[in-house]
């Protein structure tokens, strides 16, 4: 009986450290084919669609640029990232188009205020999109707007799926984390 409740333990120490080592590990080619079935705690934001600039993309944390981004405005094909890992002044993404879904890269970009999110927020009588002070952590609020805003939110930060975002609320600027629920990745649509 002790020898069979070792081998246990054993075992969940095993694919606990199993378990440690597959989330460490990058992101290899071929999961790369279908992010939103790969990715469920993933956060997506989209390069801001009005930024006619360009974004490059980092095979490494200050490493060689491997890719540069930049929207299709003419073809209203945009950005899209999916937000995997992150440093203190980048973000390990996977980017592809709005319109195919194919992929375009991954790698590290560095974070920029050219990132977003539109807010799902279309009865605000009723349900107010809220910024929180911590995410997952209904019970500090930063701001509350009872207002729709159609404008993007900056992206600045992320854990999971909750984001961390900028917006300007009744003229004053806010900084705090949007819940998944009230978060808009869609580009051509208002997620409603």
């Amino acid at each position: 009986m002790r020898s069979f409740k070792l081998l246990i333990i054993f075992i969940a120490v095993l694919l606990s450290c199993a378990n440690k080592v597959t989330q460490d590990k990058e992101i290899s080619e071929e999961d790369m084919t279908n992010q939103s079935e790969l990715y469920e705690n993933v956060a997506t934001v989209f390069l801001d669609i009005d930024f006619t600039g360009e974004i490059y993309v980092y095979d490494k944390p200050d490493g060689k640029i491997i890719k540069t981004l930049k929207n299709n405005i003419e073809e209203t094909n945009f950005v899209m990232l999916d937000l995997l890992q992150k440093n203190d002044s980048m973000f390990y993404v996977i980017a592809y188009n709005s319109l195919e879904e194919d992929t375009i890269t991954r790698g590290w970009i560095m974070k920029s205020h050219h990132l977003g999110i539109y807010s799902r927020m279309y009865t605000p009588e009723i349900d107010p999109l809220i910024l929180y002070e911590n995410p997952n952590d209904s019970l500090q609020i930063v701001a509350k707007d009872t207002e729709y805003n159609p404008e993007m939110y900056e992206v600045v930060d992320f854990e999971g799926k909750w984001l961390k975002v900028k917006t300007k609320i009744n003229g004053k600027n806010y900084e705090g984390w949007l819940s998944p629920e009230m978060q808009c990745s869609n580009v051509y649509s208002t997620c409603s």
